[in-house]
């Protein structure tokens, strides 16, 4: 499990990452948060890729793409050498979301494919 320390996003309020579920726009209930962390912990033990979900309330004026990117870089999801890491990152206010994949995994989710999950789910 990651929880490495997050230099520009904690500048801007974004606190270590202690979770899968990282619930800071507080859009989950405790017991779906504790479903999904439960279901991703399963996930990352079965397949070793590691799924990472962030909300936040805003993004303060700082591009979804250059957040999410800095995030990704900063905590590394995944195995290291394997790069099998996902960020889910989500801000409430401006409502985008944003999926970063580790090179791992590009091959299995493709840029298309997250562009579908983000228009239809």
């Amino acid at each position: 499990m990651l929880l490495p320390q997050l230099s520009q996003a904690q500048d801007q309020g974004i606190l270590p990452l202690t979770e899968w579920v990282n619930d800071y726009a507080n859009l989950l209930s405790q017991p779906v948060q504790q479903e999904l962390n439960d279901r991703l912990r399963d996930h990352e033990e079965r397949t070793t890729n590691e799924i990472v979900v962030l909300t936040l309330e805003s993004l303060n004026g700082t591009s979804i793409e250059d957040l999410s990117m800095q995030i990704a870089e900063n905590i590394k999801a995944g195995q290291q050498g394997k790069d099998n890491g996902v960020l889910f990152l989500v801000a409430d206010e401006e409502r985008k979301l944003r999926i970063e994949v580790g090179y791992g995994l590009e091959p299995y989710l493709t840029d298309a494919t997250t562009g579908r999950i983000i228009r239809e789910v």
